[in-house]
């Protein structure tokens, strides 16, 4: 039976298997259903779809960033940021909150009156949410294993810069313990509350030069 996924945009790929030139064996997956399908996972392998729905097989990583943590993060977005379309993925160290690149309201504008039923509107609804776009935001990077310390960036568009920069300008003393896996619950969500502010003062001095109202709106509303 071939490996096939699924990802978030209805789109089913297959994992292939090939030869390398020096003859040693290579995986990726394609939307072709024919070919050299593989029937089976390597061994130290899982499939991995990024917030983009891009599928990859890849070598299982070491987990730097514990559930809990993970958890706290999307707690605290569902809590305290205005955005509700955003993904949440962990690259090594970092935990990555992407936000959509566009608004699904906006898109449906043109269709309104389009649709005569609930169902033909939620069907519509559901096709322009697969086209939306996801680009990183804000991280929280682990800077401390031990005392699981994070410092909270954000992504900067302007010309100059387009790198991720600390929330707190170029001040590298300052740590933001976001998580902090030593605290009680309630403490690590009032931190990430602290780093919302912050965020949001940041962003009050910067706008995204291809969606202004993207960064403005990111972690606002606490």
């Amino acid at each position: 039976m071939p490996i096939t996924h699924t990802n978030a945009k209805g789109k089913t790929y297959y994992l292939h298997q090939g030869t390398t030139k020096t003859g040693n064996p290579k995986y990726y997956f394609s939307m072709e259903s024919e070919g050299h399908l593989a029937e089976s996972i390597p061994v130290g392998f899982e499939i991995y779809t990024n917030p983009t729905a891009q599928v990859f097989l890849r070598r299982i990583p070491p987990k730097l960033i514990t559930d809990e943590e993970r958890q706290v993060v999307e707690e605290g977005m569902r809590t305290y940021a205005d955005v509700k379309d955003y993904k949440i993925d962990v690259k090594g160290k970092a935990i990555v909150i992407y936000t959509a690149d566009q608004d699904i309201e906006t898109l449906a504008e043109p269709f309104k009156g389009l649709s005569p039923t609930l169902s033909a509107n939620r069907q519509l609804m559901s096709l322009l949410r697969k086209e939306i776009q996801y680009s990183p935001m804000l991280q929280l990077l682990l800077e401390d294993e031990q005392r699981r310390l994070f410092t909270a960036q954000r992504y900067c568009f302007r010309g100059s810069v387009d790198d991720w920069i600390d929330i707190g300008y170029g001040r590298k003393n300052r740590i933001l313990s976001c998580i902090d896996g030593e605290s009680a619950h309630n403490t690590q969500s009032e931190s990430l509350r602290g780093c919302c502010d912050g965020q949001r003062e940041a962003i009050a001095h910067d706008h995204d030069r291809r969606n202004p109202s993207t960064c403005q709106t990111v972690l606002s509303g606490v």
